[in-house]
């Protein structure tokens, strides 16, 4: 085993930003929790051990530690472990020299009573990176946890160059294997996807909407596996260790099938479900021959979902035989026994045996039937794993396939030579026999047996609904309908851009056989592009598409009161309609009615003497009802009521809120013998 000293490298956190992003119920919601405790509330952790290894912000004292007193739990849980305390040795208490912030923020993702995923561990284990590297993972020390959380990351360098990159995966893909550990680690906060972010055995963590690797790997794998919610992998990172280590103990609880335990504990299992139970967002797609989005990998985390295909069952494959190596693997049109449910996975051995002394390919078929439902066609998402093995430069290379039983034709398929993880997803599949296979290709080969893990779900599919319209109803609502024709959704959900191609995000999703909705969030003279799908679960239907520009204020503003959005006759900006002196365009920036004669409208003026450094100044205050959109508010300065003049040498900016405008003159009142004040609206 290779120790590698500190010499050797230098760690740094993902991204240090002065300002943490503390978990919200909002993250929680998105990556499927509170669906989970809604069915599993007693999936809390409770008998988990669970870790995390962080980078140091400053050295003279290491300041690597989250206080406790944060996170709801007892003190006595936290183990703090680093150079001066190594592990495996008497636990060195919290100690607030050593605190850090980076550290506190990813721990209330992690394991905290009302912001974690995990709220009852049986004990939190606080690594330092460095001592970590040496004392742990170098010298193969086994920890008590089999759930790792590692947010930061190796920054390479001249001192750290790729082959001690490669020596550092190794390193951790060996332990994996040695002591079946599963690291969840962040991938970095730029492009790079530096170690061991790039480990072959670990599962690695981007982000949504912030930038992350999205690069392949030196030898051209595809990182990370999952993102996860938030805005920095840092702090994305914890949500799926978390769910990890619930998996975990609904393993040993046998959720997954009654003496599944061992099999369901196996940390390839627990990866290969969090990957498969993974949402694909709005715009998710893949470069031809890749199985994973460049940046989002499988999807977005949904601990819920990975668990009801944890539920779903061991599956044993159908068929498991030996072909002639290179041969293609189609299934035999004949089938014994059909896997039992449409959710589920298995854990197996694949074994490149002889065939009249010849190795072959080894090849596990999966036969399932979709029953003919109302909504007609399924998706899939299917996903296999398998670990490098110890000290191996390369892998064994499985492939992946599914099949239309009856003809033989692949339907979908995901063969990389080079990654450890291959899945499959494939939607519109219609009713029918399909066939889920594994091949190990004997002439491709690191060893004759592999071990790997499989997760699939094969879900309804909803029918798109039809006729999507958006209208606009006034300056800050649009009306959304459209039919539905479906009858097996749970609900509709609807996404808004203000961009036709990019930045969808979710507005809202309603109840099934509701056909209707008025955005009431707009703003004024905006295009707003809506998406529409039919939702079973998470399973969504193809996107309908609408668009609505919501009006003008000032043209909804004449439409409701002079009934002509359009700027003439009584509704012109120059008019006043009630006589009261004040023009529409005034009465419409002040807030005032501009049907009712008023001497001084709702939008009052108010001069004050305010004294600065003993010297006098006057100040103009304005009250408005709201910030009016589309038009500009100027005071100008005149001496002879003639010349007006505006800007920095006439009055100073003292506030501009939504309900006040306040000003001051920018000479002491000592030095001016007369001034006059004006407000000028102008339409932008």
């Amino acid at each position: 085993m290779c120790v590698l000293g500190k010499q050797l490298l230098w760690l740094s956190c993902l991204m240090l930003v002065l300002f943490p992003q503390w978990t919200s119920a909002g993250e929680l919601d998105e990556m499927g929790y509170s669906e989970l405790m809604a069915r599993q509330p007693a999936l809390d952790g409770s008998g988990e051990t669970v870790a995390m290894v962080e980078a140091m912000l400053s050295t003279d004292p290491p300041t690597y530690q989250p206080n406790p007193a944060s996170t709801g739990l007892t003190t006595e849980l936290f183990k703090y472990y680093d150079d001066d305390n190594p592990y495996p040795g008497v636990n060195d208490g919290y100690n607030s020299a050593k605190y850090s912030w980076h550290a506190n923020a990813v721990v209330q993702a992690y394991c905290d009573t009302s912001t974690g995923v995990v709220k009852n561990p049986a004990s939190v284990e606080v690594f330092e990176a460095n001592s970590f590297i040496n004392s742990v993972v170098g010298n193969g020390t086994a920890i008590n946890s089999s759930v790792v959380n590692q947010s930061f990351i190796f920054t390479l360098s001249e001192q750290l160059p790729q082959t001690t990159s490669d020596a550092i995966n190794s390193v951790y893909d060996n332990y994996t294997l040695n002591h079946d550990i599963l690291f969840v680690s962040g991938v970095d906060n730029n492009s790079a996807t530096p170690a061991s972010a790039e480990s072959y055995n670990g599962l690695h963590v981007g982000v949504l909407t912030a930038t992350s690797s999205n690069q392949l790997t030196v030898d051209g794998r595809l990182k990370p596996e999952i993102i996860s919610p938030g805005d920095r992998t840092s702090y994305a990172t914890p949500y799926a260790s978390g769910s990890a280590a619930l998996l975990m103990q609904a393993a040993k609880l046998n959720h997954g099938g009654e003496g599944t335990s061992a099999d369901a504990q196996q940390t390839v299992v627990v990866k290969t479900l969090l990957v498969n139970g993974a949402v694909k967002p709005d715009g998710w797609s893949r470069l031809a021959g890749e199985s994973l989005a460049r940046k989002w990998g499988a999807g977005m985390l949904d601990v819920n979902r990975s668990h009801l295909q944890l539920q779903g069952g061991q599956q044993a494959a159908s068929v498991a035989e030996l072909i002639t190596a290179g041969s293609a693997p189609v299934p035999a049109p004949e089938v014994g026994v059909r896997v039992a449910s449409l959710v589920g996975w298995n854990y197996a051995t694949l074994s490149n045996d002889r065939v009249l002394g010849i190795r072959g390919d080894s090849v596990h078929h999966y036969y399932f039937t979709l029953p003919d439902v109302a909504s007609a066609n399924y998706q899939l998402t299917s996903s296999i794993s398998w670990n490098r093995l110890a000290n191996d430069t390369g892998i064994n290379n499985l492939d992946f396939y599914l099949y239309e039983r009856s003809s033989g034709n692949v339907v979908a398929s995901s063969t990389s030579s080079v990654d450890n993880l291959e899945h499959i997803y494939q939607r519109d599949l219609p009713a029918g026999d399909y066939v889920l296979t594994v091949t190990k290709l004997a002439n491709d080969r690191e060893s004759v047996s592999q071990d790997y893990a499989l997760a699939y779900a094969f879900e309804e599919q909803p029918v798109a609904p039809s006729d999507f319209l958006a209208e606009m109803l006034s300056d800050r609502e649009i009306s959304l309908s459209w039919m539905d024709v479906s009858s097996n959704e749970t609900g509709y959900r609807i996404l808004r851009s203000t961009s036709s191609s990019s930045g969808f995000t979710e507005l809202t999703t309603v109840a099934a056989d509701v056909v209707s909705y008025i955005d009431s969030s707009a703003s004024p003279d905006t295009t707003y592009y809506y998406k529409l799908a039919s939702v079973i679960g998470r399973a969504a239907s193809d996107d309908l598409q609408a668009n609505a520009t919501t009006m003008k204020e000032l043209d909804y503003w004449r439409l409701v009161n002079f009934g002509d959005s359009q700027p003439a006759g009584n509704s012109a900006d120059e008019a006043d309609y009630d006589g009261d002196g004040w023009s529409n365009l005034l009465e419409f920036a002040l807030g005032s009615d501009p049907l009712a004669s008023s001497d001084f409208p709702a939008g009052n003026f108010s001069l004050a003497m305010e004294e600065i450094d003993s010297s006098e100044y006057l100040t103009l205050s304005i009250s408005r009802a709201a910030l009016r959109t589309g038009i500009s508010y100027q005071v100008e300065v005149s001496d002879n009521l003639e010349d007006w003049n505006s800007g920095e040498a006439y009055t100073v900016g003292l506030e501009d809120s939504e309900t006040l405008l306040k000003v001051r003159l920018a000479e002491t009142l000592g030095t001016v013998d007369k001034r006059f004040l004006r407000l000028k609206v102008a339409v932008d």
